[in-house]
């Protein structure tokens, strides 16, 4: 699903790390909204760069998150 022109859901909730251990990183309801968001603001940034933009982190599900080492209050778990 495209959240904007150049940002689909599946590389905003990709994890290498949730794929090679079968863990969901499935972005919940409730915080689509601030997904989409983010994904506005990287298509603001691509259009003003002009070029791609590579998303290598973008949504965490908390089990994903404190998996990497991640901050226990890292924006990755809002979708921000």
């Amino acid at each position: 699903m495209n959240l904007t022109a150049n940002f689909t859901y599946d590389e905003l909730v990709h994890s290498d790390w949730a794929v090679r251990h079968g863990v969901s990183n499935a972005c919940p309801d409730e915080l689509m909204p601030a997904l989409r968001r983010t994904a506005q603001g990287m298509q603001r940034i691509r259009e003003a760069l002009g070029v791609p933009v590579i998303v290598t982190s973008g949504y965490r599900s908390p089990s994903v998150n404190q998996a990497v080492g991640g901050s226990r209050t890292s924006q990755h778990m809002k979708a921000e």
